[in-house]
């Protein structure tokens, strides 16, 4: 397997990065490759570590060189288009281009989800892409997708994306049977707008069929820190975690 990384991306580049990849190295069977600009990475190794290269460090990292940078401040679509030779797109390339099996970046999210979509391609069937992230809960945790990657929704894109999560858990953490909850202001079935009851109408009747394990609309608290003891990545959530009361 081959991990490739964006360097260059997030708050804390390439600092963070080198330091996660190399902690990580040890632990994984999968050669990391280090998107981003060499120069930088290897002086930044040896301000940080004191050797001349990354490879003295572990075997498995290498280095995939580029000259430019998505920043945070970058218009997605823009800098995607333009910036050609930039750690991300650079790595969506890789990717679609089969030689590397996962690509990871903590950039800009805008310019992730416009190059996922541009370069990449989504999944046949599926509208659009949504982040997903693992959220602490009361003793365990709960997975919450769509994080902040989509403004505006549609009923069924909320269906495909508890159709992804619950694909997602089964295989990558073996869950027989993902509970899916609808994130709302109250639990009852009258409330909330119009996307949230077309959404959970859509989901009822439609459970079955894309055997979603469909339960009911929670409030943000409760699934949290009061009804829900058992999560343990067997609950999804999506929506707007904020709107909730």
């Amino acid at each position: 397997m081959i991990i490739l990384v964006d360097a260059m991306g997030g708050d804390n580049a390439p600092d963070a990065v080198i330091k996660g990849a190399v902690k990580a190295a040890p632990e994984v069977k999968a050669e990391i490759c280090l998107i981003g600009n060499e120069k930088i990475i290897q002086d930044k190794v040896k301000e940080i570590y004191g050797k001349e290269k990354i490879s003295e460090l572990a075997n498995n990292i290498k280095i995939h060189n580029t000259t430019e940078v998505i920043e945070m401040e970058d218009i997605p679509t823009k800098a995607i288009k333009h910036k050609k030779d930039s750690s991300m797109v650079v790595g969506f390339n890789l990717l679609k281009e089969d030689k590397g099996d996962v690509f990871v970046s903590a950039g800009n999210s805008g310019a992730l989800l416009t190059g996922a979509t541009l370069l990449v391609g989504r999944i046949k069937g599926i509208d659009r892409p949504a982040l997903a992230g693992i959220l602490p809960a009361y003793k365990s945790r709960l997975l919450l997708i769509d994080s902040g990657s989509n403004t505006n929704c549609k009923p069924i894109n909320l269906l495909q994306f508890a159709q992804m999560s619950s694909i997602y858990l089964k295989n990558t953490y073996k869950i027989e049977k993902p509970r899916i909850g609808l994130l709302n202001i109250g639990t009852e079935e009258t409330k909330g707008n119009e996307l949230t009851k077309e959404s959970y109408k859509l989901l009822k009747e439609n459970a079955e069929e894309l055997d979603l394990n469909f339960v009911r609309k929670c409030r943000r608290k409760r699934c949290i820190f009061r009804r829900y003891r058992y999560i343990s990545y067997r609950w999804i959530y999506w929506k707007y975690i904020f709107e909730s009361s």
